[in-house]
């Protein structure tokens, strides 16, 4: 008897022990584990009926990468690429997801070799010069613009990455020519004819406002093309034109601090100090670090005979930005 309860105890041990040892359970556990969002719980789910179905790695990888799971969405896009690496798509989308990692040394690094296994393909390159524009190595960019331009003259995406590389270098010049490029080629390119629009504010206000309007013409609704328009009337002294524009800017997108920190300047240009600080109070409500609204604010505040909300406004501006000289010099003077 003692020998039989000898040898079903050894038995008992040996299969604690293959359990503890066998990959299988963990790998089923790790296959049905529940987020709680049901778009990923749900490509989970389909993953443990078809395991070998790649296109559901990717799937929920794009879906972990909508949610921030940067981690999670590499994990899967490099277990996609294992079980396909003949997809251009799945290197690009892995580059992404490392950029918005902040990881973009890792990303340059996978689309280069996006670009060594798929030399001719024009994505894979404008990915590159893309990433390099990103990482400000304008030369490297401009070297995968080439390659790309070699394969397809008449791309206008990289005519207008040719231009934000120029402007960066501040060669109007080439930027104005290389965005114009751009929209000869693809007039849809809504922000060449902005950067047209900025880039010829100085020198050529009528030919400029051609080009915001144009941009307008195209979306009507785009936020960033009316407050570009709405910077060069102010620029140009069309100060209620401006102000009517960031008002509609307001209607558009409630939360768009700069449209009202901007209205709230161009109210201070024509003596309105009350809609100035209700502008400038609608930037900080909308955006509580905002320092040069709180700065702004403070100075309304001011100027209407309220120190005390002035004074904190000063101390809360250089709180999100202790080299605003200009918050400490008047809080200085409060003082």
């Amino acid at each position: 008897m003692k020998l039989l309860k000898y040898i079903l105890l050894a038995l008992a041990i040996a299969n604690i022990t293959a359990c503890k040892n066998d990959p299988e359970p963990a790998q089923k556990s790790d296959a049905v584990a529940q987020t709680g969002n049901p778009a990923i719980d749900n490509i989970t789910q389909k993953i443990t009926q078809n395991p070998d179905d790649v296109s559901l790695y990717v799937s929920r990888a794009q879906a972990y990468r909508r949610i921030g799971g940067y981690d999670e969405a590499i994990l899967d896009i490099n277990h996609a690429l294992k079980m396909d690496s003949t997809k251009y798509e799945y290197y690009l989308f892995l580059g992404d997801v490392l950029l918005d990692y902040n990881r973009s040394k890792d990303a340059i690094r996978v689309t280069n070799s996006a670009v060594y296994r798929f030399p001719d393909n024009i994505e894979c390159l404008l990915k590159q010069a893309e990433i390099y524009h990103i990482l400000k190595q304008y030369q490297q960019s401009s070297s995968a613009l080439n390659a790309l331009l070699l394969r397809d003259p008449e791309n206008a995406k990289a005519y207008f990455l040719y231009g934000q590389n120029f402007k960066e270098l501040t060669d109007t010049t080439r930027a104005i020519k290389s965005y114009q490029k751009a929209v000869d080629l693809d007039p849809d390119i809504l922000d060449g004819w902005i950067n047209l629009g900025n880039l010829w504010s100085e020198k050529g206000p009528n030919i400029s406002e051609k080009y915001f309007k144009t941009a307008i013409a195209i979306d009507s609704n785009n936020v960033y093309a009316l407050n570009s328009y709405a910077l060069f009337l102010g620029n140009h002294d069309r100060f209620q034109e401006s102000i009517d524009t960031y008002r509609k800017i307001a209607l558009l997108d409630p939360q768009y601090s700069d449209a009202f920190f901007n209205a709230g300047i161009m109210y201070l240009t024509i003596d309105s100090v009350k809609l100035a600080n209700r502008q400038f109070d609608l930037a900080v409500k909308t955006n509580p670090t905002f320092a040069k609204a709180y700065y702004y604010r403070g100075f309304t505040f001011g100027q209407l005979g309220n120190l005390g909300a002035a004074k904190n406004d000063y101390e809360q501006a250089l709180k999100f930005d202790p080299e605003l000289t200009k918050a400490s010099d008047a809080l200085n003077l409060i003082k």
